[in-house]
């Protein structure tokens, strides 16, 4: 397509563990979260600290919408326990790739990587715009003279006075027209002429499948001259897997103004600059409540809890909500999972024990740039990272 913006809406759906965040049209995501414990050192039988969480997705998320997600950690044993938090994850996208021109023999396969257009996403291909080109039009036929062979060739002259204005309903997105025959459409729109006197036309449109009733996003590309020729091919998707070590977890401000970093930001880095960053957004709370570090090279946000967890106790939120940034562009991902791993370490406060040495010999604990316990006064616990 020339010259066009995909907008994107977001549903989320949710269950009591897991909790998807999905985008609809032409670009959807959604976010899954698995909470895992890892109970280490226990001495007793009833010696567990459990991930908690309150997530109500709404019907519709968009990009820079915030979502409540609150996180904690409960201890249902017997005895009391230090505790770390640590947040890691992995992705799952699906992006633009090269483009090819459907044929006889390559349709089916093609068809398989192609992202199919519905609603809105379809309509604003066609919004203002005139019918330049419809798949299998013969000659003399109301302004239509080219073939689908020459199409998927070298391309076609377009006659810009050819073809029906095509109108679109901005708020239901009904159209007057509809595709009949597989293949190509194409759609022009002409811009007011600026001061150079000269018009702009802008080409979009789409693959029609009659079989499936279905539409599906073309690339158009056309030449810079008075009388365009035009090329259309399909667009193809690919799958890219994004694994933990892929991703940066760094602290962010909310707003430029803020002296608190309150958020933790967690980025995959796509490969044509910011314009493909996807950017997840996790909104942090209690902040004097614990002591946070990245570690593992910067691929492990760890929370430390600033107190004692009592048998029995839950600690404060460590988190109050998510969102995907509104800093993330159409061309980040057609579709994208993510997966968020919490993770709850913890190690019993053994009677007598004022030199912590049961927490500190933690692997979570006792390795360059990871925190120990230097001090406990009354409830407080003090954590200094080791280097």
């Amino acid at each position: 397509m020339l010259n066009h913006k995909n907008r994107r809406g977001i549903v989320l759906a949710a269950s009591c563990v897991t909790a998807a965040i999905i985008m609809s049209c032409s670009t959807f995501a959604w976010l899954t979260a698995s909470d895992e414990v890892i109970n280490r050192l226990s001495a007793r039988t009833n010696y567990q600290v459990w991930v908690l969480e309150d997530f109500s997705p709404p019907d519709g998320w968009v990009p820079g919408q915030v979502v409540e997600k609150h996180v904690r950690a409960t201890n249902v044993g017997d005895v009391d326990a230090f505790l770390k938090m640590t947040v890691r994850g992995d992705m799952l996208l699906t992006k633009r790739d090269q483009s090819v021109s459907v044929t006889a023999s390559n349709r089916e396969t093609a068809l398989q990587k192609a992202v199919e257009l519905t609603g809105e996403g379809l309509a604003s291909r066609m919004a203002g715009a005139r019918l330049v080109y419809r798949a299998g039009a013969a000659a003399g036929t109301d302004g239509y003279t080219y073939d689908e062979a020459a199409l998927q060739g070298d391309g076609v002259t377009v006659d810009l006075s050819a073809g029906a204005q095509v109108s679109v309903d901005p708020v239901t997105g009904d159209v007057q027209f509809a595709p009949d025959t597989t293949g190509y459409y194409l759609f022009a729109r002409s811009s007011a002429a600026g001061e150079s006197g000269e018009t702009t036309v802008v080409y979009d449109g789409y693959y029609y499948d009659a079989a499936n009733a279905a539409c599906y996003e073309a690339e158009i590309t056309a030449s810079e001259e008075n009388v365009f020729r035009v090329k259309a091919a399909l667009r193809q998707k690919k799958t890219v897997a994004v694994s933990n070590e892929m991703l940066s977890y760094e602290w962010a401000k909310e707003k430029p103004t803020d002296t608190v970093e309150k958020l933790l930001r967690v980025r995959f880095a796509g490969d044509a600059g910011d314009e493909d960053d996807v950017m997840i957004d996790i909104h942090l709370t209690n902040l004097s409540d614990w002591t946070r570090n990245l570690e593992d090279g910067g691929k492990t946000a760890a929370f430390y809890y600033n107190k004692i967890l009592r048998s029995g106790g839950t600690t404060s939120n460590v988190m109050e909500s998510v969102l995907l940034s509104a800093e993330v562009l159409p061309e980040a991902f057609y579709s994208m999972t993510y997966n968020m791993k919490i993770t709850a370490d913890s190690a019993q406060i053994v009677d007598g024990d004022v030199v912590y040495e049961a927490v500190n010999a933690q692997d979570w604990a006792n390795a360059p740039g990871r925190m120990m316990v230097t001090a406990v006064s009354g409830e407080t616990v003090t954590w200094e990272k080791r280097t």
